[in-house]
């Protein structure tokens, strides 16, 4: 389970990542397709997109980690069999 400073921390770090990725990328592929970007506007583009991405990953971590946490919950633990070496060593017998 991840605690929700580190679903932060991993999701501002690939957001970054994708922040640098996304603004080398479009500035060297616009041009080859014809399509004139000023840097300024590439920057908007690339701040609104980063934000939606930040939300995005942040939520769905904290969903899945959530998911995770009543999937242990509900599922009961099973004891191993009572012959095997887990058992043993829980019983007192090694």
């Amino acid at each position: 389970m991840q605690s929700k400073k580190r679903s932060m921390i991993e999701a501002c770090t690939t957001t970054g990542v994708a922040i640098v990725l996304s603004l080398l990328s479009y500035q060297l592929l616009a041009p080859l397709i014809g399509v004139v970007v000023t840097f300024q506007s590439n920057l908007y583009l690339t701040a609104y997109f980063t934000g939606l991405s930040l939300v995005r990953t942040y939520i769905l971590r904290r969903l899945f980690n959530r998911a995770e946490i009543r999937r242990k919950v509900q599922e009961p633990e099973v004891p191993p069999p009572s012959g095997s070496l887990q058992g043993l060593r829980r019983s007192g017998g090694l």
